[in-house]
């Protein structure tokens, strides 16, 4: 595929153009970039035979649970103010307004949007011309045939461990 892409004489090259072209946006003008609400569309384009199992399970779960890892910015000792950032947080329990957590050994009462700031989905900037702005300056087009050229890419990586 990238032979094909790069080189003008390729004898596949009009074929990946015809699916990069057939690619559905994954991104639009009002909004952030989209989650895949369904990768059926890749099963339909023959990319994929079958859609991830436990595809649909995943997207009825709670996003927050008991013994879910979180990022999480605390105090290690009490009296301290200095604050250490914590990969390895463990929900225990919800106890509105706070999550009930388990860090470095210690119990802790965190705020509840304190937790979600820190691992809901990024929100992304946009540039003037609506092009998804990342964070060190880079921007993605993902109407662009490269980009998406890049995502089939990843999926043709991703299907082994799909299938």
């Amino acid at each position: 595929m990238v032979k094909a892409r790069v080189n003008g004489s390729h004898a596949k090259r009009e074929f990946y153009k015809s699916l990069l072209r057939k690619m559905p946006e994954l991104y639009s003008n009002n909004d952030s970039p989209k989650t895949l609400a369904n990768p059926q569309f890749l099963v339909d384009m023959g990319i994929w035979k079958c859609a991830p199992a436990g595809w649909e399970e995943m997207l009825t779960s709670p996003r927050y649970f008991a013994g879910r890892r979180q990022v999480l910015i605390h105090k290690r000792f009490d009296g301290s103010q200095e604050l250490f950032t914590s990969h390895e947080a463990k929900l225990i329990k919800i106890e509105s307004p706070n999550f009930v957590v388990e860090s470095d050994g210690q119990e802790l009462r965190v705020p509840i949007d304190d937790v979600a700031h820190l691992n809901q989905p990024h929100v992304f900037a946009k540039d003037i011309l609506g092009h998804l702005s990342l964070e060190d300056g880079l921007k993605c087009d993902y109407s662009s045939l490269d980009v998406k050229f890049k995502l089939i890419q990843i999926c043709l990586a991703l299907k082994p461990i799909v299938e």
